[in-house]
């Protein structure tokens, strides 16, 4: 079962769940990509390294950030980031699925930074909610995802207008960091 647990992760995109494996250790050193398919419809999982995604915060401290990943479609449609931890803390489950999760309009505060420093329109500042808050147990260890949608990353509107990083203030007390790498804007650009 532990094996299960660790081999398979679980995500929500707007299409549905999708599995995807993944090793229960720390971020790699490198991204990879992987194309697949499912019911006719193409995507790509863009694995981040420990460069592009990170986790703190006071909440942060009990976890370990293993796996962080965006789905892509062809077009250059992100779909969401997800990023997924390991605690031996129970009170995990109240960071990722704290009382006020239940509600979907429950706000993270996004920041965006680009590298002119000029806010763009319909960015800078900005609240969403995140579309998947996921904790499972296995043995001694807490399996946790948070899968944030990524419309602001579409259609290159961003990508390749100078974003330089993503902060992300999570009302239940992690804070999220995201920098799109240039293995990541070459997938937008290229995937059709």
């Amino acid at each position: 079962m532990v094996k299960a647990v660790l081999a398979t992760t679980i995500t929500l995109v707007l299409s549905g769940s999708i599995l995807q494996a993944a090793n229960a250790s720390s971020l790699p050193n490198r991204e990879s990509i992987k194309f697949l398919e499912r019911k006719d419809q193409r995507y790509a999982i863009i694995n981040f390294s420990n460069k592009e995604c990170k986790i703190s915060g006071a909440a942060a401290k009990q976890a370990d950030l293993y796996s962080c990943f965006a789905i892509i479609y062809p077009g250059g449609i992100v779909s969401s980031i997800t990023y997924m931890m390991t605690s031996k803390n129970e009170k995990i489950k109240d960071s990722i699925q704290c009382p006020l999760s239940a509600n979907k309009n429950q706000a993270t505060l996004f920041h965006t930074r680009f590298s002119d420093n000029l806010p763009r329109k319909g960015l800078g500042a900005f609240a969403t909610y995140a579309q998947a808050r996921n904790v499972t147990k296995e043995g001694s260890l807490y399996y946790a995802d948070i899968a944030f949608p990524a419309w602001w990353l579409n259609n290159n509107k961003h990508v390749n207008n100078g974003l330089v990083d993503v902060k992300a203030e999570d009302i239940c007390g992690i804070n999220y960091y995201f920098r799109p790498s240039a293995k990541f804007t070459n997938l937008v650009n290229t995937f059709q």
